[in-house]
C-alpha cells in the first residue's frame, strides 16, 4: 500500500506474458543426412530413417508450468461525476434521536451512497470497507462497521460496480455529539492482507503491488431540539437523512 492511503489512484493495464522457449540445438525441420549404404542394406537404412523421424516428431518442446503472476492488479476508483451533491459538502449534519422520535419509536439514520465504482477488470472480486473514526491508537475502531462485496464475472463485461451503501444509526452506536470521520476503502478482494497485519483491516499485500481508493466523509453529529423530529433540523431535505420508525 502506498504511504498515503488517501491518495487518489488510477488503475494500471494488465500485462500478459506467454512465451515458449526452444532449447539450443533442437531445430525443428533440420534435414537428416546419411552416408550411402551398401547393397542389401537399403531396407535397414530406410527403417533407421523412419524410426529417427518418428522419435523426433514425438519430442515435446519443454513448456513452463509456473502460474501466471504477471498480471498487474487493477485499482477500483470512484466515479466522482456520479456522486450526489451532499457527498461533497465539508460536513454532513446528523441529529441524534429526540424525545419525539423516542416516543414514536423512531431513529434518525444517515444513508451514504457512492453510486458508481469504475473497475477495468470485470473478472476480479472487489471489496468495499466502511470505517468509523479509525484510529491506530484505538483497537476498537479498527474493524470495519460494514463491508460491501462485489463478485467478478466472466459473463458480464461491465467495467462498473456499485452502488456502495452505508446506513448509520448514530444512537445505536452510542456516538457522542461532534465531528466523526467515515471512510470508504475499496480494492480488489485479494488485495487485503490478513486482518492482523498493521494497519489492521487496511493493510494491502505488497507483491504484486496492490493499491486502493479511499473516500472520506465528515459527519457533524448534533443533539436534537426538544419536540423536533431528528430529520427536520437539517437543511438537507433529501437523503441521506432518514427517519426510520418501527411503530
Amino acid at each position: 500500500m502506498s504511504s498515503n492511503r488517501d491518495r487518489a489512484v488510477v488503475d494500471l493495464p494488465g500485462r500478459r506474458v506467454s512465451e515458449r522457449i526452444r532449447p539450443e540445438g533442437n531445430r525443428a525441420g533440420s534435414p537428416l543426412a546419411f552416408l550411402p549404404v551398401g547393397e542389401g542394406r537399403g531396407v535397414s537404412g530406410a527403417v533407421t530413417v523412419l524410426l529417427l523421424s518418428f522419435a523426433l516428431s514425438s519430442c515435446l518442446v519443454p513448456q513452463s508450468v509456473d502460474p501466471d503472476t504477471t498480471r498487474l492488479p487493477t485499482v477500483p476508483v470512484i466515479d466522482l461525476t456520479q456522486l450526489p451533491s451532499h457527498m461533497l459538502i465539508p460536513m454532513i449534519p446528523l441529529y441524534k434521536q429526540s424525545d419525539v422520535d423516542r416516543a414514536e419509536g423512531c431513529t434518525c439514520h444517515l444513508q451514504l451512497i457512492i453510486p458508481v465504482i469504475k473497475e477495468d477488470d470485470p473478472t476480479v472480486d472487489v471489496l468495499a470497507r466502511w470505517f468509523l473514526d479509525y484510529d491506530l491508537g484505538t483497537p476498537a475502531s479498527w474493524p470495519p462497521i460494514s463491508q460491501v462485496p462485489f463478485q467478478g464475472s466472466f459473463d458480464n463485461v461491465a467495467v462498473t460496480r456499485g452502488p456502495v451503501v452505508l446506513d448509520l444509526d448514530a444512537d445505536s452506536r452510542g456516538l457522542a455529539p461532534g465531528p466523526h470521520i467515515i471512510e470508504m476503502m475499496i480494492a480488489e478482494t485479494a488485495a487485503f492482507a490478513p486482518d492482523t497485519q498493521q494497519p489492521a483491516f487496511r493493510a494491502l499485500i505488497a507483491k504484486p503491488p496492490f493499491d486502493a481508493t479511499t473516500f472520506k466523509i465528515v459527519v457533524d453529529l448534533k443533539d436534537s431540539q426538544a419536540g423536533t423530529p431528528c430529520d427536520r433540523n437539517t437543511p438537507i431535505r433529501i437523503p441521506p437523512l432518514q427517519r426510520v420508525c418501527t411503530q
